[in-house]
């Protein structure tokens, strides 16, 4: 199954070696099939992060002065250093 999910990063999900604020990196998994239709950018391109937290209801304080993207899934596994086929 080619399961549809998106990843995020959100400036001040996490902390640097200094406890500074930094990004840190979300995988949602939304256990449905990834549409034969759709490209994961024809899917992002038309919603924001917050709009997809919302959606799987995921409350919204903890992020509302966070800066999110959209990130790929190659970008996810570069940067927070975890195989995207691993995550729950």
């Amino acid at each position: 199954m080619n399961e549809l999910v998106v990843y995020i990063k959100a400036f001040g999900l996490a902390v640097d070696e200094f406890g500074n604020k930094d990004y840190g990196g979300m995988r949602l998994g939304f256990g449905v099939e990834m549409p034969n239709d759709k490209t994961y950018e024809n899917i992002i391109k038309n919603t924001t992060p917050e709009a997809v937290l919302a959606a799987v209801g995921i409350p919204m304080q903890p992020f509302e002065d966070m800066d999110m993207e959209f990130i790929t899934r190659e970008e996810y596994e570069r940067d927070y250093g975890n195989d995207a086929e691993d995550d729950i």
